[in-house]
């Protein structure tokens, strides 16, 4: 593998990485959520419920979101493998800052916040991993087995 082969495949999974974590920490927040507001546990497919009432539509839109953010991700990488020269980029910059935030930062800012971003979504990974063995293996809600967490 060359050295431009290699770039290439780190920046690839660089772009895979931020995904999986900005998945992780929705999912992280949104596991107890749906457990506060239903009032059961949340549907996965360790504990069962993934075509009880408005889930399937729901997975057929964020599989719809997720087909089109990962176009996007295609056409950059196919625009910098291509001949002209590609703008920079980083991993898992779309261009969607409606606030803002990144525009008024410098460099170092930036940089600083993409690695607390990576660092909080490695940590919503394992999250979310343990929400669902936890309720696997104990068989009730992750909000009713932390309730100091969900004032319960």
């Amino acid at each position: 593998m060359t050295p431009t082969e290699r770039r290439a495949a780190v920046a690839k999974m660089r772009e895979a990485e931020i995904r999986h974590a900005r998945l992780a920490m929705l999912a992280a927040a949104g596991w107890p959520l749906s457990e506060l507001l239903q009032g059961g546990r949340a549907p996965s497919v360790l504990n069962g419920g993934l075509g009880d009432g408005p889930v399937p539509f729901f997975l057929v839109l964020a599989a719809g979101a997720a087909a089109y953010v990962e176009y996007l991700s295609e056409e950059a990488a196919n625009q910098a493998s291509g001949l002209g020269p590609a703008a920079p980029r980083l991993a898992g910059d779309f261009g969607f800052d409606p606030l803002g935030v990144m525009a008024e930062e410098g460099a170092y800012r930036r940089k600083e916040l993409s690695a607390n971003e990576l660092f909080n979504g490695r940590l919503a990974m394992l999250a979310i991993t343990g929400f669902a063995a936890q309720e696997f293996l104990w068989g009730t809600p992750v909000v009713e087995q932390t309730p100091f967490f969900f004032g319960r």
